[in-house]
């Protein structure tokens, strides 16, 4: 009886294994509430990987200390950003969605961000020259997209200039401003 006993908790675990091996996890921590599918609505962006992130060179802001950059949730909900904001970035960095249905408005489609979206915890005015590793030439249209805090809305601002050999995009930013460079597809 006891041999039994044992070969039905072996095969109830064999069983059981597959299940766990093929469940799979959220993709956000808080998901979407609007019950809509985006699967053939729209084309997905991918998942943005932090390595691509744009950095400060050397001789920016960033290398003074006049500029930090921040990507925790809790250091953006720390500086001042809304949850929702705070949201509408996760998704943005998740690719889970098409760029313009995230922020709302349709001057955005057909925009592609190049990099993960980046908070600069800046004081008054800065510039900065950004080293974007993605950055290659014969991308169309390429801008800075940020959060107006005043506006309250997702704006486009071309950047200051555009270096394709060095890879190097250079902004002025002020404030606290989530940001990204994207360009059109």
């Amino acid at each position: 009886m006891k041999k039994r006993y044992v070969g039905l908790l072996i095969a109830a675990a064999l069983m059981a294994q597959p299940l766990t091996a093929y469940a799979a996890g959220s993709v956000s921590s808080r998901p979407s509430h609007d019950n809509s599918s985006s699967r053939s609505e729209s084309l997905k962006t991918g998942k943005l990987e932090q390595s691509a992130a744009p950095v400060a060179n050397s001789g920016g802001a960033a290398a003074s200390g006049s500029v930090s950059f921040a990507t925790d949730n809790n250091a953006l909900r720390e500086a001042g950003l809304s949850w929702d904001l705070i949201d509408k970035i996760n998704t943005i960095n998740a690719g889970t969605e098409a760029l313009y249905r995230t922020i709302g408005t349709t001057n955005m489609v057909g925009y592609v961000p190049l990099a993960p979206v980046q908070t600069a915890l800046a004081g008054d005015g800065v510039s900065l020259n950004l080293y974007v590793p993605n950055l290659i030439e014969g991308l169309n249209d390429v801008q800075i997209l940020y959060y107006n805090q005043t506006t309250k809305a997702w704006e486009l601002m071309a950047p200051s200039s555009i270096n394709y050999s060095t890879k190097e995009v250079s902004v002025n930013l002020s404030g606290t401003t989530p940001f990204t460079i994207v360009y059109k597809k």
